[in-house]
């Protein structure tokens, strides 16, 4: 039946063809000449005592707030019959408003519907199901829904009582990735005046309100609904897997497919959009916005594509927080879902199930035998990963350094000096250590027989840089170092905080702030903070020109991850969850400060020829450490408030000395933010998969993780088993 008649672009259509401004004959108009006018409208669609009439009573208002002002846009004569011209128009405002007046409909009323019919294929009118074939119109032409309805007045009945739901609108399906995050959309969006409604899936609910939707130039009912992440997984074609159980290599050439994950099918999640996607003219996906989220909404499209033929009217929201005013931007404009990130998901999932069964089934068929003798009896399979195996020999290399290091003796001469106006200090040889027990020795000697002299006070400049924004790999690395977390705990966690709206999407490879992103807004928000909102303040009060960092990398995918809500310890129950909102908070504000300054004073004394140096710091400006104040603490400053008063040559008191004995130590197995650091640093996985990569080589025993991310809280190293 064509397209639905709508405005256009900004709410201004045209109105083309004949018109009638009576309708009681043609007259010619323009392009861009006026328009049905509001009294006419209200005129036609007035009052009356049949049950259309007060149907079309009900849409006259609707329709005049429409028509005010605009021109409605070009609407092709084959709308309403094939070869017709507006005449065929004409008549339909005059059946509207016989049926208006409460006076039955004439015979060129049933000739007009043949005509419609005839265009629209077939005798379906008078055969369909009555519903579907008024919802059907109510979809492709509003002109031809307002005639079917002023022929069957029940139907129009019942869509007066569905007019007051807003069900006579156009209707908007939009999909997110969670139940947590739709329902975030839909608060957002609506202001929270929405309505839940029941659907076949009980895990994904949905949200009903009314509000403006740019594309459509008009006020819409949205329906907000999520799945629960991917819907399909890729295997390979049963039979190409049954022939390549004997030879992995024929796996290359295995055909693969999606099929149904087992979730998805149990939750009914397809069923559920299919049915939601049938009574909806817009699709809108608002997937996370990364490789991932742009393949699941293509799963999307694939599951509706039958109510959605085509492209025109499938929209893709692009947003990196779960705030109201993230949420209204990333509504006008809506952008276009891009296939090659979804076609670049598809080719990545396809290369990781070839390599990693092909190589799983040689490995496992090769050496199964020896590692149930070696290892675990109850070894099934023998795995193999793209990235799994490459994050493994990370661990086995440190593990082989480890096993062939050899202890060498040092020793380290020491000495403490009675310093005027400041007491007893310790200095530290300029060599720091030697490793032959004789020149050990000579130094020992020298020392007890020499006096110290001053030989010079040397001061220098020094500075710590504010750090960048805050990306996913330093914040799987922070949480693992400093708050006894694993990368999927620390995942988890950020992910949790992220849908209920505290901080912005915690998968980013950006360290570098936008020029779009507005740094004062979220610095403000956090500014009643009761923690940190005193240096918040500060900082707005005495920066009016705020500038984040230069430095770091803008990645083009997400902002760093900042802070999106000020939210008080108790308001957030989880400890874990606490912690990391602190960082994440804290670390934004410490980005926006000055870098902290202090000098480092070295006074050197000359003894027997060995020269010994004490280091002494003044603080010109913390900065940053305002807001991360154990950043101060790793830095161990020696910080004394005034300088000692001497000369060179200036003699100085013995109070002790000696010399110290030690052994080379092995290094200590990978920390989790040490294997981070060298997965990141080699491009093995992404930032979004490195947690699962070191969980899948602890889960399948070639390594064991003690410390942060375990229960028993040991110290925390990954070691080889």
């Amino acid at each position: 039946m064509g397209p639905p008649l709508r405005a256009g672009g900004g709410g201004r259509g045209e109105w083309s063809g004949s018109a009638s401004s009576s309708c009681g004959g043609p007259r010619q108009a323009t392009a861009g000449g006026p328009g049905a006018r509001p009294e006419d409208v209200q005129r036609l669609l007035g009052p009356g005592p049949g049950g259309a009439g007060l149907l079309l009573q009900a849409q006259a208002a609707h329709l005049a707030s429409q028509l005010r002002g605009l021109r409605l846009q070009q609407l092709p004569a084959a709308n309403l019959a094939e070869g017709a011209g507006w005449g065929e128009v004409c008549k339909a405002w005059n059946l509207l408003g016989a049926a208006a007046a409460g006076q039955p409909p004439p015979e060129e009323a049933w000739g007009l519907e043949a005509q419609i019919s005839a265009a629209a294929g077939g005798d379906w009118w008078q055969q369909g199901d009555p519903r579907q074939i008024e919802r059907d119109l109510q979809r492709s032409n509003r002109l031809a829904h307002y005639l079917y309805l002023s022929l069957h007045p029940h139907l129009a009945a019942q869509r007066f009582q569905q007019y007051s739901t807003g069900n006579d609108l156009p209707k908007v399906l939009m999909v997110a990735e969670k139940p947590s995050v739709a329902k975030m959309i839909a608060e957002n969006l609506s202001g929270g005046r929405m309505r839940m409604r029941k659907g076949i899936s009980r895990a994904c609910q949905t949200h009903e309100f009314i509000t403006w939707f740019p594309p459509a130039g008009q006020k819409c009912k949205l329906l907000v609904t999520s799945v629960v992440g991917h819907m399909f997984g890729l295997d390979f074609n049963e039979e190409d897997n049954k022939l390549a159980r004997n030879d992995p290599s024929v796996l290359y050439e295995a055909r693969c497919e999606k099929k149904l994950e087992e979730t998805t099918a149990k939750l009914k999640v397809v069923e559920h959009l299919q049915e939601l996607s049938k009574e909806a003219e817009y699709l809108v996906l608002w997937l996370d916005c990364d490789r991932e989220g742009e393949n699941i909404g293509f799963e999307v499209i694939g599951v509706c594509r039958e109510d959605f033929p085509t492209d025109e009217n499938i929209y893709r929201a692009q947003f990196s927080a779960l705030t109201e005013s993230e949420m209204t931007r990333a509504l006008n404009p809506l952008g276009r879902p891009n296939k090659y990130m979804s076609m670049a998901v598809d080719a990545r999932q396809e290369m990781d199930l070839k390599i990693g069964c092909s190589f799983t089934r040689l490995l496992t068929n090769q050496l199964l035998s020896g590692c149930k003798q070696k290892f675990y009896r109850d070894l099934r399979v023998i795995s193999y990963g793209p990235c799994q195996t490459p994050t493994l020999w990370f661990c086995v290399r440190r593990h082989h350094e480890i096993q062939n290091f050899e202890r060498r003796s040092f020793w380290t001469p020491w000495l403490t000096l009675a310093v005027p106006g400041i007491g007893q200090c310790d200095f530290e040889w300029s060599e720091g250590h030697t490793f032959d027990q004789g020149q050990a020795t000579q130094i020992e000697q020298a020392v007890r027989s020499g006096t110290p002299l001053v030989v010079g006070l040397t001061s220098e400049r020094k500075s710590v840089r504010r750090p960048m924004g805050l990306n996913t790999v330093q914040l799987l690395k922070a949480a693992s170092t400093g708050m006894g977390m694993s990368p999927v705990v620390a995942m988890k966690a950020a992910e949790h905080l992220y849908t209920s709206g505290y901080i912005s999407y915690p998968r980013t490879e950006s360290s570098k702030y936008p020029d779009s992103f507005d740094v004062g807004a979220a610095l403000r928000e956090q500014s009643y903070h009761p923690n940190w909102g005193k240096t918040a303040d500060y900082i707005l009060r005495h920066s009016p020109n705020i500038r984040p960092p230069t430095h770091g990398h803008d990645a083009g995918d997400h902002p760093p991850i900042t802070p999106m809500r000020c939210a008080p310890r108790g308001e957030i129950a989880k400890g874990k969850e606490w912690k990391l909102y602190d960082y994440v908070a804290r670390h934004f504000i410490a980005s926006l400060m000055d870098d902290f300054q202090y000098t480092e004073h070295s006074l050197a004394v000359n003894v027997g020829g060995m020269t010994f140096v004490h280091k002494m710091h003044s603080v010109q400006d913390r900065g940053f450490f305002f807001a991360m104040p154990w950043k101060e603490k790793d830095l161990k400053l020696n910080e004394v408030q005034q300088l000692p008063q001497l000369q060179e040559g200036s003699r100085l008191q013995v109070v002790d000395s000696g010399i110290e004995e030690d052994y080379t130590r092995p290094p200590d197995y990978l920390k989790e933010s040490e294997l981070i650091a060298l997965m990141d640093q080699h491009g093995i996985g992404t930032d979004a998969s490195i947690p699962q990569h070191i969980q899948n080589v602890n889960d399948r025993r070639y390594c064991q993780v003690c410390g942060p991310g375990d229960l028993n809280g040991k110290p925390g190293q990954v070691f080889l088993t």
